[in-house]
Formats: structure tokens, sequence, C-alpha cells
């Protein structure tokens, strides 16, 4: 029966529009911090270029939400089947036919590691995974991705959608 006045800290959303080769392929919905790493993670992690390498530079004009890719190799199934698409924060690829293609060719590659980790060392990289996630302590709105050795977290980026922290 009363009300309070409180401050608190929001997450971010920001759309960032992603032109590879002067084509306009899709806005993201997203945390405007590491937009380099997303985009490239993204174009990779969808198969639009098959890695880091075929990308010959990413320029984001953070002011008009921009991101433009220059790339040496672009996907052919992405030019001929893919329109332009909003991907929203949340699970907004709504899984059409470009997806389960583009997830079916990229299963087929194959890892080769021999990387070891025992239950003790997953749990403590996980409490410094936790310990570094501010972002989400502060707002509860983002959802935190890391790549870790066996022994510490090599990178960690949040965003407001698990997608995009993955990418």
């Amino acid at each position: 029966g009363t009300f309070q006045e409180i401050e608190s800290s929001v997450a971010t959303e920001y759309p960032l529009t992603i032109y590879v080769n002067d084509q306009e392929l899709v806005t993201i919905v997203c945390t405007p911090e590491h937009l380099e790493d997303l985009v490239v993670g993204f174009l990779t992690s969808e198969g639009i270029v098959r890695g880091p390498g075929d990308i010959v530079s990413v320029d984001i004009i953070e002011a008009t939400g921009h991101a433009k890719v220059s790339a040496n190799f672009v996907n052919k199934f992405n030019a001929k089947y893919r329109g332009k698409r909003y991907i929203t924060s949340c699970c907004g690829k709504s899984r059409e036919n470009f997806y389960f293609q583009s997830d079916a060719s990229l299963v087929n590659v194959k890892q080769n590691s021999n990387l070891k980790l025992t239950t003790d060392r997953i749990f403590h990289l996980m409490e410094k995974f936790e310990q570094n996630s501010a972002t989400f302590h502060q707002t509860g709105g983002v959802h935190n991705a890391a790549l870790c050795s066996s022994a510490e977290i090599i990178y960690s980026r949040m965003d407001i959608g698990r997608h995009n922290a993955l990418d």
C-alpha cells in the first residue's frame, strides 16, 4: 500500500545494422559494448564468413548504429537465400530455414582439443566468472559468456541477448 522511489541501473539496448560489402544484412539489438567483437562473432557463427580471416575491415559508426564490414569471402548461400532480418535481443531468430541450413553446415566442423578439466577447476572458473559479472549484478538484465582455458578466463562478454554474448 505504499510507494517508494528508487534509482536503478538498466541495461541499454542498441540497434546495430550490419552491412557486408555495402549490402545491408541484418539489424541486431544489442548492448553497445565490444561491437566489433560482436560483428565478427556473428558473421562467423552464422557462417556468413568462414572465420575472422575472411574479414578485411570492420568500421563501427556508433553515432548512426552501423557496422560496415569489408570481407574477401561471403558464403554464397547467405547471399542467395538471406533477406534482411531483425534479430532481437532474445531468441529472435525465429529459426527459419536459413538458420537450420547454416547450423547444419557449421556442425560438421571438427575440433580437436586435449583440454581436461576437473570439477574443482570448473567450479573455480565459474566462481571467477560470477565475480566478473558486475553488469548482471547491477541490472539483472544481461547474459554473460566466457571462453576459458583450464586455468583462466580468456574472454568474457555480456549482452542483453544471450546469442549476442556468445557471438
